[in-house]
């Protein structure tokens, strides 16, 4: 079965974190800020992800991998390549949607989560039935409002000493 290329993604995602096969990626440990010899899987929890694809969202479930720092014995989740902290829908979701409504200055939040015109729908997961709610404009609000905020977090870190970034 051919699956859309965001599933893929996450499909792949979850079969290396079953197979062990996926790095950690971290160098520094966000719990201490020190640098251990490496990082040991310590758990694996289960995440439901939204994708968009044309115009139904999918519900879609993947693995997170929780790591253990050698040094403080501390856990952490890094995000994967694909999401977004602290958001269900993928990133490419969120960006794709949000690009739409800035590039157009006549763009409403209500024309930009629509595709080709038409409301998204969400799957409902039984017998590929569409269930009756859509894709709310309030949504991509929240989405924009969490992205402007990322750039203050990160002048807010620049502005850190060099030993805590």
């Amino acid at each position: 079965m051919l699956l859309h290329p965001r599933l893929q993604v996450i499909h792949d995602h979850a079969e290396a974190v079953r197979a062990g096969r996926v790095p950690c990626g971290c160098t520094i440990c966000p719990r201490c800020q020190g640098i251990p010899d490496g990082f040991k899987i310590h758990d694996r929890r289960q995440r439901t992800y939204r994708v968009v694809i044309e115009r139904l969202v999918h519900s879609v479930s993947a693995l997170v991998v929780r790591w253990k720092c050698g040094l403080c014995h501390g856990t952490f989740s890094p995000c994967p390549d694909f999401a977004l902290p602290y958001k269900r829908y993928v990133r490419d979701v969120v960006l794709d949607f949000g690009a739409r409504y800035l590039g157009d200055d006549a763009m409403s939040y209500r024309k930009a989560v629509r595709v080709e015109g038409l409301p998204v729908f969400y799957d409902s997961g039984r017998d590929g039935a569409i269930d009756e709610r859509v894709l709310a404009a309030s949504t991509l609000h929240r989405w924009l409002g969490w992205l402007g905020r990322l750039e203050r977090t990160l002048h807010a870190a620049l502005r850190l000493p060099p030993e805590y970034r």
